[in-house]
């Protein structure tokens, strides 16, 4: 698998047509979409939790332990794409388990309320769904929302219905300069569980931050909360080798990055590098899991 290259496909009327952005065609006859398998996320016997704890071991084992960090970001995401494969994707592409989705549903509101008081004009949201994985947090979008879905994982995306866009690679190299056919840039750009499995976080927040336009926001959310993705982190570090900022301050750091190649080594005055970023809200609920992180886009760094 190739991941460096980069691509996007549509879904239409259920095949895929796919646009390179770069490099060689190498998807061939493989655009249908799968059959649906009824493999799905083990919850019986045990909580929600409990289950997603089994089946994120399960698909460790399919790939193999690796106590090793990898040594570069294509080196990472070819791990990720190893681990959240055909077999893992077909589980995650069954219905969710509805108090999975009332907290999907929560994660939503937090991440699009009020984005669209300034206009006078209605229009639907523009929303990139980063680390889409087989689209369980679109059903929770309103239904007329522009949204896009990004992930490093093909087999993944393959199963991830209703989005209008679907980007195979890692959001650093998501084209800064895409726009939707009206023009615009995104409203919000949402992390849902996914982001303790990003090689760089900061970099990956800047990317989100360059398509988001001012006065949008980019969130971090978890259905399971910050103390599950601390487990995986210490399950295997090299599939998900970051946890989630739990204080105002760790998400602060995470806002210290230079926005563009050109701005390496420009720092304000404060010592600091540019963002256009800034800590808005944090939502830490450890007796209903829910984790929901907010920045608000700025228009000036």
């Amino acid at each position: 698998m190739v991941l460096s290259l980069s691509f996007f496909f549509r879904p239409r009327r259920g095949c895929l047509s796919f646009v390179l952005s770069g490099g060689a065609a190498m998807l061939g006859a493989r655009a249908l979409l799968l059959p649906r398998s009824r493999c799905c996320v083990r919850v019986l016997g045990g909580s929600v939790r409990d289950g997603a704890y089994d089946s994120h071991d399960d698909a460790l084992k399919r790939a193999g332990s690796n106590a090793t960090l990898s040594q570069s970001r294509e080196e990472h995401n070819t791990r990720q794409a190893a681990v959240f494969d055909e077999a893992t994707a077909r589980g995650f592409a069954e219905p969710v388990p509805p108090e999975i989705r009332a907290k999907l549903d929560r994660i939503a509101r937090e991440a699009t309320k009020g984005l669209l008081l300034e206009f006078e004009e209605e229009r639907p949201l523009r929303i990139l769904d980063v680390g889409a994985g087989a689209g369980a947090l679109r059903g929770s979008f309103p239904t007329d929302a522009m949204t896009v879905g990004v992930d490093v994982s093909e087999a993944m995306l393959r199963f991830a219905e209703g989005y209008d866009e679907l980007w195979v690679g890692d959001v650093v190299d998501y084209p800064s300069r895409w726009v939707d056919e009206s023009g615009e840039p995104f409203d919000v750009a949402v992390f849902n569980a996914c982001f303790g499995n990003l090689y760089d976080q900061r970099a990956s927040l800047d990317a989100a931050a360059q398509v988001v336009r001012p006065g949008g926001r980019v969130v971090i959310a978890h259905p399971l909360g910050a103390t599950f993705v601390d487990d995986l982190h210490r399950r295997d570090p090299s599939v998900v080798p970051g946890t989630l900022p739990r204080t105002p301050q760790d998400m602060q750091r995470l806002c210290g990055r230079p926005r563009s190649d050109s701005d390496s080594g420009k720092f304000n005055n404060k010592g600091e590098s540019y963002s256009f970023l800034a800590p808005k809200k944090l939502l830490d609920d450890d007796d209903d899991d829910v984790y929901v992180a907010t920045f608000d886009r700025k228009a000036v760094a």
